[in-house]
């Protein structure tokens, strides 16, 4: 497996800061299930993308592990038609705050693990969705992470904030943020809080 972990690293890097989308598939139980996006950073072990949704648009930030990928794709029909939709989407939204893949590099630091992820997150107040692969979907604010646990203020859907969860660092099978979904949840919030 090392090897395909190698020759994965070696692909996402020929995408790196390109105007070019891939998709990447992680789940062998689920071969329709990929995610689409910008190779925006790759490490030793993870990668990140900006991720786009069936329609064009911006979808936050993901970050995933090299250990976990079945496969990837580049130049397919699919993506043809994506990157169409993607220039008809920043053309429609200018004002958007997202111009691609090459300037929004530029918009966050670099990440290398979950746990960077989460504590960057926390100290910027930064609204998340995290997804747990026993528990399911948490929407919220990072209040504290350490080696082994995330404590996350959780948002319900109304915005309101809905009690603590504690989540296993390591069962964290991704964290988004800054994409439309955890942006309207944190507008949401801001307006039942008064703020």
């Amino acid at each position: 497996m090392p090897e395909a972990i190698d020759r994965f690293r070696e692909i996402l890097k020929r995408y790196l800061n390109r105007d070019e989308l891939v998709e990447i598939y992680e789940d062998s139980s689920d071969e329709d299930k990929f995610e689409v996006g910008f190779v925006v950073n790759v490490t030793e072990d993870t990668y990140t993308l900006d991720t786009i949704d069936p329609i064009g648009r911006y979808n936050g930030v993901y970050i995933g592990d090299l250990n976990d990928i079945i496969r990837i794709a580049a130049g397919t029909q699919y993506l043809a038609g994506m990157e169409l939709l993607v220039q008809h989407q920043l053309r429609a939204t200018e004002n958007s705050g997202w111009k691609g893949p090459r300037e929004s590099s530029n918009r966050f630091p670099t990440f290398s693990s979950t746990f960077e992820v989460a504590t960057y997150a926390r100290e910027n107040r930064m609204l998340v969705q995290m997804m747990d692969g026993a528990k399911g979907v948490f929407f919220g604010f990072v209040k504290s992470v350490s080696a082994e646990h995330i404590e996350l203020l959780e948002v319900n859907r109304l915005g309101i904030e809905d009690g603590l969860q504690f989540l296993a660092l390591d069962d964290i099978a991704r964290i988004d943020f800054g994409g439309p979904h955890e942006d309207a949840r944190a507008f949401l919030h801001r307006v039942r809080m008064g703020l």
